[in-house]
């Protein structure tokens, strides 16, 4: 991540997380629509600390709000008289309100970060928060203020916080809507739901903060992440001011049309996107539909070159690896002809490398110490550094070979970081100095160095690279593989 794009998504940031337009769909949007292809650590570790930036904002304007709540609060135990003032009933009121979000939070919260991978999905859900605004501006009579609230009222709102839990249905524009559905008016319900922010972010930015620890050097992004803090922290603070002063005499009809255009232009651009990437129609016998192994995507562009050599000849990637034949032509992995079913074709073979930062001053490592590494027995380097363990998933055929090769325990360390193609090894060992991983041999470039492996004969680490079918190929077909097995051999 550059600073300009941390500068950007943090005035995102700081903009949407108090207007009621979805933060959280907008850090997922804005990338896709500008093509940033961010790495998924640095992604996270943004996204923590640019909470904690718009956290930072709202405790700063609500600071003397927030102390009279938490000094009455406490006032009141301490006194026996938990609800006698507006202030305490308050801090009671904001804790009932937390806890829909929390329950529903940790019950879906995988459903939750695999709606987070999907732009368009997210971009759809803002269509239901512009349907909750104006329910609200249709419903709302907004004759109740914010010192008319009772228990009631903070947990109807805090139900309507629980739905925001999908990005895309934004925290502000969901609870204010409950808020006016319970009549309170605009700036009393944008003021609570404000407050009710705070506990939120805290409970966020703890889990995110534990979660960053277990981050591969996560301090080397952390100049170009505090951009992104200051940033999200200025800008919302000046967007609490703002909106505080425009909801006191507007409604906020502008914001559900804002979601809706939004949304549109990004369904658009994704089904225009789509679009432009199907491939050329030709007669359903000229395209060869491939599955591939993503261990060996570096092969891509030469079967790529190879099919670009045939008349009317095109290749259609079957997204899933794992369908193998069931809706493919031919399926490409690492194996032996002997494990498979039906005919089969040796393309070529690749060896497995162990791959480590630059900067590493590692020397050789011994067999029996990579297996101490890979069963957690050996934690730190000589110096003391944590090891920083990069595995696929043991699920993944790469993974069933380099504990078959190296005849590695099928129990992992616990702390091993699982990835799922070469190429994320590739980036986080690039990136992290500690870090420790295997790599096909075709996966590895300038940015990561490769390391011997002391009493291991490295004859036994070559594997066979195969392609396999069920009926006959055509002559094209024929002539594009022997074009890749050429094409493997000179490599």
């Amino acid at each position: 991540m550059t600073i300009l794009q941390a500068i950007i998504l943090g005035i995102v940031q700081g903009l949407t997380e108090f207007l009621p337009i979805s933060s959280s769909a907008h850090l997922v949007v804005i990338p896709y629509l500008l093509g940033w292809d961010i790495p998924v650590s640095q992604a996270f570790i943004f996204d923590v600390l640019v909470q904690l930036g718009t956290l930072a904002a709202v405790i700063l304007f609500f600071r003397r709000d927030l102390w009279g709540i938490v000094s009455a609060w406490v006032y009141g135990l301490f006194h026996r008289a938990p609800f006698g003032t507006a202030n305490s009933r308050m801090g009671w009121y904001l804790m009932l309100a937390t806890i829909p979000a929390g329950l529903l939070g940790i019950t879906f919260k995988s459903k939750v970060e695999a709606v987070f991978n999907n732009p368009l999905f997210t971009a759809s859900l803002l269509f239901g928060t512009a349907i909750l605004l104006v329910v609200a501006e249709k419903i709302g009579q907004r004759n109740r203020s914010i010192e008319s609230m009772n228990w009631k009222d903070a947990l109807w709102v805090g139900v309507f916080q629980a739905i925001s839990i999908f990005p895309g249905i934004s925290r502000s524009g969901s609870t204010i809507s409950g808020g006016m559905t319970r009549n309170l008016d605009r700036p009393s319900a944008t003021r609570f739901s404000f407050l009710m922010s705070v506990p939120v972010m805290i409970a966020a930015g703890l889990i995110g903060m534990l979660d960053l620890n277990q981050i591969p050097d996560a301090a080397a992004f952390l100049p170009v992440m505090a951009t992104g803090f200051l940033t999200a922290a200025v800008v919302g603070y000046l967007t609490i001011r703002w909106l505080l002063g425009f909801v006191s005499k507007r409604s906020f009809y502008p914001f559900a049309i804002y979601c809706v255009v939004f949304a549109t232009l990004t369904l658009l651009f994704g089904l225009l996107i789509q679009t432009s990437h199907q491939p050329v129609k030709v007669q359903s016998t000229d395209i060869t539909r491939v599955s591939i192994s993503s261990s060996l995507g570096w092969m891509v562009p030469l079967m790529e070159v190879c099919a670009q050599e045939q008349n009317d000849f095109h290749l259609f990637y079957m997204d899933n690896p794992f369908s193998a034949l069931n809706d493919a032509d031919l399926a490409i992995q690492f194996g032996n002809l002997f494990e498979i079913e039906g005919q089969g074709v040796v393309l070529g073979s690749d060896t497995i490398s162990l791959i480590i930062n630059p900067s590493s001053v590692i020397s050789p490592l011994r067999i029996e110490e990579i297996r101490s590494i890979f069963n957690g027995t050996k934690t730190e380097w000589s110096e003391g550094a944590p090891i920083n363990l990069i595995v696929y998933n043991p699920g993944s055929e790469l993974n069933r070979l380099i504990m078959k090769k190296l005849d590695l325990q099928e129990t992992l360390a616990s702390r091993a970081w699982i990835a799922y193609q070469p190429k994320d090894v590739v980036l986080t060992v690039s990136q992290d100095p500690n870090a420790i991983g295997f790599i096909p041999s075709g996966a590895v470039d300038g940015s990561v160095q490769v390391v011997d492996i002391e009493g291991y004969d490295h004859a036994e680490l070559p594997t066979n690279i195969i392609t396999f079918f069920k009926g006959e190929l055509n002559e094209p077909q024929k002539s594009w593989l022997s074009c890749v097995k050429r094409g493997m051999r000179l490599n």
